[in-house]
């Protein structure tokens, strides 16, 4: 039988428009932060912004990892097949 496992993301949302994506955070070993430097330019949200909003969105990570999870330790992904899921698309953004 297959395990699952799962990598999770959370979106950083413009500064009074939670919806509009400026950005992501990746859960993992390392952490990463990805931003959509169109989105950022037109918004222009602080430094500070970008990273205490993506410091809240990895511990809202942790947080459902461990609910999710119940202390099972995760699994490597090299040479698996990922899929990626979405609940919806809110901006439309690449």
């Amino acid at each position: 039988m297959r395990r699952s496992m799962f990598i999770m993301v959370r979106k950083i949302g413009a500064p009074g428009h939670k919806e509009l994506g400026i950005g992501a955070v990746v859960d993992g070993a390392n952490p990463q932060l990805v931003l959509n430097e169109d989105v950022v330019r037109m918004v222009r949200p602080s430094e500070r912004y970008i990273l205490d909003e993506g410091k809240r969105e990895l511990a809202e990570i942790e947080r459902r990892k461990q609910l999710y999870r119940q202390n099972r330790q995760p699994l490597p992904v090299k040479d698996r097949t990922v899929i990626v899921v979405d609940d919806g698309i809110a901006t439309e953004a690449p």
